[in-house]
């Protein structure tokens, strides 16, 4: 129907790569497929908030999956697909080997819908937050030509643990890895209200540091349409231009970053202290002051990495980002 209207304008079909969403007309062959679903450990379905969920490591559920956006693009007036839940998940009642299978099944079936679609068709994949190590290999295994990031650096400013941010560092360093790929990005932020720009700040001021040309920002409370999307915030406008250079590492361990921009713009962030400082070029200041945390004493020099050496520092070299002795 938008399509109709202006045809000028794209439309992304949404599917949900975990969720079978009940308002699709798809849901009723999902219904009538029963290998397909996830079950509980008593043998009945698995429906959080009463949707059926797909079991990727079965390849009847990644084929239909894969065909229903093919036909949405084909057929109904879509310009491509955007595949919600898209970094991998983990089921705590499955066995390690369903899981491996099951993890797998969500990366085969995003490769094979971009595959399908063809490179004139735009694919993105909803990366979700970064958290943890072993999603951070996926969007070099599948096929997409844009990744979001639905909880950008939920992490930095929450205090907790001797290190505070490591999922905001494996994100920023993905941002920089997709320029290299020729990815887009959008970041996601989430705050609790309009107010709260303590947790605003906390999302634009890493953003800024993994920032380059294909990469966007957005910041909201929710998804509602007629929320927080609508309201604009005063920092988007800002004067940023090009960035001077790559972000620079200011530690071995990979907690202060910092970088410049053609503006006279400066960002500082510390990912261990929650703490940041964007220094417009204007003169304007947004920071929150560093706060080392009480409890953070190491028992050896390697737990002073905010993420393990052997994962920063191969990723460092790719980038050719120097690294501090």
């Amino acid at each position: 129907n938008i399509s109709k209207i202006n045809p000028k304008v794209p439309v992304i079909f949404y599917y949900n790569v975990f969720f079978s969403e009940p308002t699709y007309a798809a849901d009723k062959i999902v219904q009538k497929n029963p290998q397909w679903w996830i079950n509980t450990t008593e043998g009945k379905p698995y429906k959080p908030g009463g949707r059926y969920t797909f079991d990727m490591s079965v390849k009847g559920a990644q084929h239909f999956w894969t065909s229903v956006i093919k036909k949405a693009v084909s057929t109904g007036g879509a310009d491509g697909g955007f595949a919600d839940s898209g970094c991998g998940g983990h089921i705590s009642w499955f066995s390690a080997k369903h899981n491996a299978a099951y993890a797998q099944g969500q990366l085969d079936v995003q490769a094979a819908t971009g595959a399908a679609l063809g490179s004139d068709h735009l694919f993105i994949s909803n990366c979700e937050a970064d958290s943890h190590k072993e999603h951070f290999y996926v969007p070099n295994k599948i096929r997409v030509n844009a990744v979001m990031f639905e909880s950008f650096c939920y992490d930095f400013g929450d205090i907790h643990g001797k290190h505070h941010a490591p999922g905001c560092l494996r994100e920023v360093l993905r941002m920089r890895l997709y320029e290299k790929w020729g990815n887009t990005s959008m970041e996601a932020h989430f705050y609790v209200d309009r107010h709260n720009s303590y947790q605003y700040k906390y999302g634009l001021a890493p953003f800024l540091i993994g920032v380059y040309n294909q990469s966007f920002f957005g910041a909201s409370s929710n998804w509602d349409l007629h929320g927080d999307w609508a309201r604009w915030n005063p920092e988007t406008g800002k004067d940023l231009g090009k960035p001077t250079g790559p972000p620079k590492m200011l530690d071995k361990y990979g907690c202060t970053w910092s970088r410049e921009f053609a503006s006279k713009t400066a960002v500082w962030v510390n990912l261990c202290q929650h703490g940041l400082k964007i220094t417009w070029g204007s003169g304007e200041v947004l920071e929150a002051p560093a706060v080392p945390h009480p409890e953070a004493v190491f028992a050896t020099e390697e737990e002073k990495y905010l993420i393990p050496r052997d994962e920063l520092y191969p990723m460092l070299r790719e980038l050719h980002i120097e690294i501090p002795q």
